[in-house]
């Protein structure tokens, strides 16, 4: 052990060494010093010429005699001038490498900046959603101030259309930030959908009655079992929170399956961790995930030993199926409760193709540009739950 840290200080030190020198090499300094040591060869060429043109390697013999005694002065101008040459390779070698590394740095930071025109969309689309956010809490101040209650059909339709306006805004950025340098095909189509969390012992009573109906990757084959196992799910019930690109206008994306997918919250406390990449682990952790190819996933979750047979077999199927979601960013939804910060659900935007977004940096600085969108998200479902609880549906807790 004592012999890996001695090594481990001496690697140090000697990588330390190395920058020091690289940092001399390249400071201008040292580039005045390198510029005096030419300057000097040449006094010492003006004094001694004649020595230095009569002597090895300008003069040449076959005989030795003919050059007589070593040439001090000619000697001192070749040392100087080789050391001269020496340096100069290895400082403009290092400053090359310099400004081929201050060039790609600068290829990077481009490259992440957001195109042009996406603070004029970030813009129309913020006020637009804010908009339809606002026609919702006055539609909700009518429901307090008269007698008649909400219809299911007509005013619980805005609701559901001020939600996927939001969905669809996502989209609408995501695809701007996607534009430069071609970074997607133009057939690239996006979608956006939105999960509710529900904890599994507080489910409603038609969610759970339909649970292991739809596509769902659970090891357990009842609710019995569920119960006991995971703390809840992320569903996505219906096409209703749901939008895609290949509408111009906001409608609900009819290929859209039901699918639930298991949550565990705390897997020390008995439960079995089958948190999926994604949208579940973007729940559980409250950062956003990226995911780059969801071909991916399946490999992921091999790796989870909470995960049998059966169920691996399930997860492949599904993502190998799926062509509409090749790639994925998800973002947790937070409200504040009670003045602590709860995740409620997660949008996830993806794409028919590898790759959204480009890069893991680029999808971060996305997702926090994103953030006053979640938030005007949040305030929308709150408003819709509440018009929900007007109307008094038993499906809504």
């Amino acid at each position: 052990m004592l012999l890996c840290d001695n090594a481990n200080k001496n690697l140090g030190d000697i990588l330390s060494m190395k920058k020091t020198i690289i940092k001399m090499l390249i400071n201008p300094i040292f580039g005045s010093i390198v510029a005096g040591l030419a300057v000097f060869a040449g006094f010492i060429v003006s004094i001694f010429s004649n020595e230095i043109r009569n002597s090895f390697p300008i003069f040449l013999s076959k005989n030795l005699d003919d050059y007589g005694a070593l040439s001090r002065s000619s000697l001192l101008f070749w040392v100087i001038f080789i050391v001269f040459l020496v340096l100069t390779a290895f400082r403009q070698f290092f400053k090359d490498k310099e400004m081929i590394l201050q060039r790609k740095n600068l290829l990077d930071t481009l490259q992440t900046l957001p195109p042009h025109e996406f603070a004029i969309k970030y813009r129309d689309e913020y006020n637009r959603i804010e908009k339809n956010v606002n026609r919702l809490n006055i539609l909700i101040s009518t429901y307090n101030n008269e007698t008649d209650e909400p219809t299911n059909v007509d005013d619980m339709i805005q609701f559901e259309e001020s939600i996927r306006i939001i969905l669809d805004a996502y989209v609408s950025l995501v695809q701007i930030w996607d534009t430069p340098e071609s970074i997607m095909a133009d057939n690239s189509i996006y979608r956006a959908n939105l999960m509710i969390y529900y904890d599994i012992n507080e489910l409603p009573s038609a969610i759970e009655a339909n649970l292991f109906k739809m596509t769902n990757f659970f090891v357990e084959k009842n609710i019995q079992a569920l119960k006991s196992s995971i703390d809840g799910i992320l569903l996505l019930e219906d096409e209703k929170f749901t939008t895609t690109t290949e509408s111009k206008e906001p409608l609900p994306d009819k290929t859209i399956k039901p699918i639930c997918l298991p949550i565990t919250l705390d897997e020390n406390n008995g439960k079995r961790k089958q948190n999926l990449p994604g949208a579940p682990h973007s729940f559980v952790t409250g950062r956003p995930q990226w995911i780059i190819n969801t071909l991916e996933i399946p490999e992921i979750c091999e790796r989870n030993v909470n995960f049998d047979g059966d169920t691996l077999i399930k997860i492949k199927n599904y993502y190998e199926a799926d062509t509409k979601a090749r790639s994925i960013i998800s973002l947790p939804l937070r409200i504040l409760i009670a003045g602590n910060e709860k995740v409620i659900g997660v949008v996830n935007i993806y794409c028919n193709k590898n790759m959204i977004l480009r890069n893991e940096v680029r999808a971060g600085e996305f997702a926090s540009f994103l953030e006053p969108f979640n938030s005007v998200l949040c305030n929308a479902l709150t408003l819709y739950v509440e018009a929900w609880k007007v109307i008094g549906d038993k499906n809504v807790d």
